[in-house]
């Protein structure tokens, strides 16, 4: 399902962090289909205002953090079953190592699958201590940057202070952010989503 020769294409940037986006993840057809069929069963709102960030989703795991199978995969099309499927590759693992430069091939992998319906927010953040590398892959066919929802890259906390801008959408398929910070990091985290559904 994942194109990995795409992965290390693209070259990383390295300001205001490591991070990087990478087209082509998906065949046409292959994308489509994902659209198409994305999940809509085992999701729970998940959400928190007045800390760090303000969130609100809806969220359902593909793969549990540490696990070697697929959560809840009765349900799950041919698609998203073979996407699961290569997340828990060797050659995921590798690829994402030679692309991040983070050795990869032994911690945990968590991957989840986000809707962000109307009224939904994920304020600005720094990612999680423990991950060593977030990639998020977005399923919509297709969106305008006034639809909002877009993942925006900070150069520090003020929320103007845009590096860059990435729209939720099927046409730009796929974006890394590797922190490469001191301190201790621990795991891989896939985050897919949908910000307005396309169930």
């Amino acid at each position: 399902m994942i194109d990995f020769a795409q992965i290390t294409k693209q070259p990383l940037q390295t300001q205001p962090f490591v991070w990087g986006v990478v087209s082509n993840l998906f065949l046409p057809q292959d994308a489509a289909a994902l659209a198409t069929s994305f999940p809509s069963d085992q999701f729970k709102t998940v959400s928190g205002y007045g800390g760090e960030k303000d969130y609100e989703y809806e969220a359902r795991p593909l793969i549990a953090m540490g696990a070697n199978s697929i959560a809840y995969p009765e349900k799950l099309s041919a698609a998203w079953l073979e996407l699961a499927h290569d997340f828990l590759s060797p050659e995921y693992r590798e690829v994402m190592s030679k692309l991040t430069g983070c050795d990869l091939t032994a911690v945990p992998i968590e991957a989840n699958v986000f809707h962000y319906g109307p009224g939904a927010c994920l304020g600005p953040h720094p990612d999680l201590a423990d991950k060593l590398v977030t990639q998020v892959i977005y399923f919509n066919p297709f969106w305008g940057r006034e639809d909002g929802g877009c993942l925006t890259i900070l150069r520090s906390a003020d929320p103007a202070d845009i590096c860059a801008e990435i729209p939720p959408s099927l046409a730009v398929p796929s974006c890394w952010c590797v922190q490469k910070t001191l301190g201790t990091r621990s795991r891989v985290s896939v985050r897919t989503a949908a910000p307005r559904g396309v169930a």
